[in-house]
């Protein structure tokens, strides 16, 4: 549709394309793509939004336009200095250290500790597990979130005396912890007794975020696929 309609960027889009800088990220209804600053006159919010309603036949809600992908945080405070775009209730910022990805996904701690908070506090089986997730869903990117929920963990746990065993069958007679355990169990792929007995460690989340060459292959295989069928054109 772009390149029927400007056929003078047409070649220069295809090269952009190629060099993976226009891009589409879809997810269920949630979505966000890219392209260079070159092209915003052509490629925009509502060029968008028009191909959505005419080839999807759907209409954009609360599209927004960055000028960068990248988020900026305070490691002290867990609060974004910056905000880029939001995908998956997950910001973007910058990583330099050589080993993990060189893009990491972090969440404010504003939100994740609202979210906890917003749990039964006369329920201390819910706040020990739904911490637990949290203390996942930090992803090892947000130490402030990371440190604030562990410590009140160990603290609800120091006033729950009983083996993990215990608390697993007590949250297995409530419908709703037993789902939240059984989503933490299939998410993780450790047991409900591991879920209780461990802290995720700064170590195993930091390890998340190492690229494996082989969950990567597929994407790059779509993208030379893509290239080759330019490249026949």
């Amino acid at each position: 549709m772009i390149i029927d309609e400007n056929p003078d960027a047409a070649d220069l889009i295809r090269v952009l394309i190629q060099k993976k800088l226009i891009a589409i990220v879809v997810y269920g209804d949630d979505h966000i793509w890219c392209c260079p600053r070159i092209l915003h006159g052509i490629i925009n919010l509502q060029s968008w939004t028009d191909f959505l309603r005419r080839f999807c036949r759907s209409d954009l809600r609360d599209g927004m336009e960055y000028t960068s992908f990248f988020s900026e945080m305070d490691q002290l405070t867990g609060r974004l200095t910056k905000k880029g775009p939001v995908f998956l209730k997950r910001y973007f910022v910058r990583n330099f250290d050589g080993i993990r990805a060189p893009v990491l996904p972090v969440r404010e701690t504003t939100s994740q500790i609202l979210k906890l908070l917003a749990t039964d506090r006369d329920n201390k089986l819910d706040l020990i597990l739904s911490g637990i997730g949290h203390l996942w869903d930090s992803m090892g990117t947000n130490e402030c979130t990371y440190t604030l929920i562990k410590d009140l963990i160990t603290d609800l746990r120091s006033t729950e005396i009983m083996s993990y065993q215990t608390m697993i069958n007590l949250m297995r007679e409530d419908a709703v912890l037993t789902r939240k355990l059984n989503d933490l169990v299939r998410k993780i792929d450790i047991s409900a007794e591991e879920v209780l007995a461990q802290f995720p460690t700064r170590r195993r989340l930091f390890e998340m975020h190492i690229i494996d060459p082989n969950k990567a292959a597929f994407g790059n295989f779509v993208v030379e696929e893509n290239k080759m069928d330019m490249d026949r054109r």
